[in-house]
């Protein structure tokens, strides 16, 4: 790409231009590594591991009833009908009532689960989240697809800054672990509002979920990998905190949640700017035209995130003594071997979207099954072996098997081989 692309000017009059993307995810991804690394030194790591319990079960049940719709409605290449945006919102607006629902009344067997019963009462307070992270109006979601860059980038970027302002306010005046669920809750209003001014979309509300059956057939593939994948990261978690207890659970969580901040959140996100990009060529031109985009995409990911990831494994003692405190420390080992399968982490996220954007789901869903089968093979004899530091390598070792099998797919694809 010509170096005048990247002028100020040329920027500025370009929404669509990848800087924005680049901006939205410095700040995103600072705003959120602050927000971790005050929380986590502010708390220690015995309450820092409520938060951990309460966000990761969020997260395991965000992912158990995704739709799919979100990715659905960016690589479909015709434009939808007020009625299919308005039968998309109501759909995903009935999905966060019921995650509600499940997470209120459930909140004292999931913390049971992880042998942290006092994590109970987060856990029905990181209910309210669901409730307005459905509510976005569907049409922020098409922003992506029409490459307004920029506004989804001052979206979320402010977004961030709301979340990370509110946090620090509240630790500051006692809240304890809560501080952290408030700020996540008021930055998501934040995007409720902001995304319902931005989507100018016209859309009718309305039940009539049969209008959606194209999208949902490739958003069940999009669910598929999303429930087994956060099943399988989260794996680790539950085998980390019921077989070491609560406080090696705070440190393997830190560490993981440290390596993917520096290593894997940055080319993870620029994975969904490819993502809108690799669809485009695919639609123009095949999947000829859409693999040396997709070539010239892997190798700046495994570039960057392999530099990063070599830097904060050899940074990591004197990283954690100086940001979190001498508490800490004991998370060094599980750190290191974190950064290398956060590396492989990002690699998955960049095949994922060429394999998404070329129509073929099915296959990450393969490959996370490939995940899933070898880590739970490997996990006890990975944590006799070393712990949450063996946790994290028999991750990496999985993470590498099912790349390997998304690769060996594409190159198939690309030299016209059945598939």
């Amino acid at each position: 790409m010509a170096l005048h692309r990247f002028h100020p000017l040329s920027i500025s009059r370009d929404p669509g231009h990848v800087a924005w993307v680049l901006a939205q995810q410095i700040c995103l991804r600072g705003c959120q590594a602050l927000k971790f690394l005050v929380a986590a030194r502010w708390l220690g790591p015995e309450a820092f591991a409520l938060v951990a319990v309460a966000m990761t079960v969020l997260l395991v049940a965000e992912a158990l009833s995704d739709t799919g719709l979100g990715p659905a409605m960016v690589q479909r290449d015709a434009p939808l009908t007020p009625q299919e945006l308005g039968a998309v919102w109501s759909l995903q607006w009935v999905r966060g009532l019921c995650l509600a629902m499940v997470l209120w009344l459930a909140r004292d067997p999931l913390a049971a689960l992880f042998s942290l019963p006092q994590a109970a009462e987060l856990i029905g307070l990181v209910a309210c989240i669901p409730l307005v992270r459905n509510a976005v109006h569907p049409g922020y979601v098409l922003l992506q697809r029409e490459r307004a860059f920029r506004s989804v980038s001052l979206v979320e970027s402010s977004g961030a800054l709301v979340d990370l302002t509110v946090t620090c306010g509240a630790l500051k005046l006692g809240a304890g672990p809560v501080a952290l669920v408030w700020g996540t809750l008021s930055s998501d209003l934040w995007r409720l509002l902001a995304g319902a001014w931005l989507a100018r979309q016209p859309w009718q509300p309305n039940l009539q979920w049969h209008r959606i059956v194209a999208l949902g057939q490739f958003g069940l593939w999009v669910w598929a990998t999303s429930a087994l994948a956060v099943l399988l990261n989260q794996f680790d978690k539950v085998v980390v905190a019921r077989w070491l207890g609560g406080v090696e659970f705070g440190l393997y969580q830190t560490a993981a949640r440290l390596a993917q901040l520096v290593v894997t959140d940055l080319p993870s996100a620029a994975s969904q700017h490819a993502f809108a990009n690799l669809s485009r060529a695919f639609h123009a031109h095949g999947v000829p035209g859409a693999q040396p985009l997709f070539w010239r995409y892997f190798g700046w990911t495994a570039l960057a995130a392999g530099v990063l990831a070599t830097l904060l494994a050899a940074a990591a003692g004197p990283l954690l003594n100086f940001v979190l405190g001498p508490a800490w420390l004991a998370a060094v080992p599980a750190l290191q071997m974190q950064c290398l399968a956060m590396w492989v982490g990002a690699l998955m996220a960049m095949a994922v979207a060429q394999v998404r954007a070329i129509g073929r789901p099915g296959w990450v869903v393969q490959a996370v099954l490939i995940q899933a089968v070898t880590l739970g093979a490997l996990a006890w004899p990975a944590i006799q072996w070393r712990g949450g530091a063996g946790m994290a390598a028999a991750a990496a070792m999985a993470g590498a098997l099912g790349l390997a099998f998304l690769m060996w797919r594409l190159q198939a694809c690309q030299q016209g081989a059945k598939v």
